[in-house]
């Protein structure tokens, strides 16, 4: 029999003041945490302490912090080996009907819908 390699999932929501990540393993909840937005490299090694290889992993993220956002694409993709990284609202498009004005209202309150 053949063994079907792992799909890894880890989303990530990075708010003004803390930023969450979590991991799903074959569609399986693994493991979660939650850090302050200013100490990104913090949730970069949570992600490679946490006990589940993510190399080659599909990353989400969800942000209102664009800089944040830049720096924590960067370390991932530097220290991380993903298979992917999708923000919301850039590469991953939310068709969503809605009575709120989309460029007022963030992605992170989106994906909370």
């Amino acid at each position: 029999m053949i063994e079907r390699p792992s799909e890894r999932i880890v989303a990530i929501d990075i708010g003004n003041s803390t930023a969450a990540y979590g991991i799903w393993v074959n569609s399986k909840f693994q493991s979660d945490e939650r850090v302050a937005t200013h100490h990104i490299p913090k949730l970069v090694r949570f992600l490679s302490g946490s006990g589940v290889d993510l190399a080659g992993s599909h990353y989400i993220i969800s942000s209102v912090v664009p800089k944040v956002t830049r720096r924590l694409v960067h370390l991932i993709k530097r220290k991380l080996k993903p298979r992917s990284v999708w923000r919301i609202g850039q590469e991953i498009k939310l068709r969503l009907p809605m009575r709120y004005d989309r460029k007022r209202i963030g992605a992170d309150r989106l994906v909370n819908i």
